[in-house]
């Protein structure tokens, strides 16, 4: 049985699968348009996978980072903090003022993995606290610890996105 967790939409499947391209050419503009625009879609399982679909790819544009703003104010968390990833490789600042809110408090794997692309000195007291929480899983731990030794050093460290789609599968 096979219960990981995948979208709904046809097209991002391709995409998972790399049978999709988003070149310079209008067929490539074309795929990034239709991948921008389930950012928006209905489906919670669209939205979330588009969202870190877009957050990985290594372009930036003005249309990519109004999709990822967008997706950062989605009501699922799921959809919000891979925006706030998207958001960390992109536009720092943006990133920050919507990650600073969200710890200690409210935190995931993923704003952890945000936290580390940043390696922002001002959130280690909020990582500290989290630090200090008891029940914490190893693999939140893992990312924990990544992203207090980025944010200590003060340099972002990001992992590399094959590591990041598996994860994403799973969880």
């Amino acid at each position: 049985m096979d219960d990981r967790y995948l979208p709904a939409s046809e097209f991002l499947n391709y995409v998972l699968a790399d049978e999709v391209r988003f070149d310079d050419d209008v067929i490539g503009q074309a795929n990034l348009q239709r991948l921008i625009k389930l950012v928006d879609d209905e489906d919670r399982s669209n939205r979330d996978w588009a969202t870190f679909l877009i957050s990985g790819l290594p372009l930036d544009s003005l249309r990519i980072r109004a999709a990822l703003e967008r997706a950062a104010d989605d009501p699922d968390p799921d959809t919000r903090d891979e925006a706030i990833v998207g958001l960390a490789r992109r536009d720092r600042e943006e990133a920050l003022q919507r990650l600073r809110p969200l710890l200690p408090d409210d935190f995931s794997k993923v704003l952890l993995e945000a936290a580390a692309i940043l390696g922002e000195q001002s959130l280690v007291p909020a990582l500290r606290a989290i630090e200090a929480w008891e029940g914490v899983s190893d693999s939140v731990r893992e990312k924990l610890n990544m992203a207090l030794a980025a944010c200590e050093a003060g340099v972002g460290r990001d992992v590399s996105k094959s590591d990041l789609t598996s994860q994403h599968r799973l969880s």
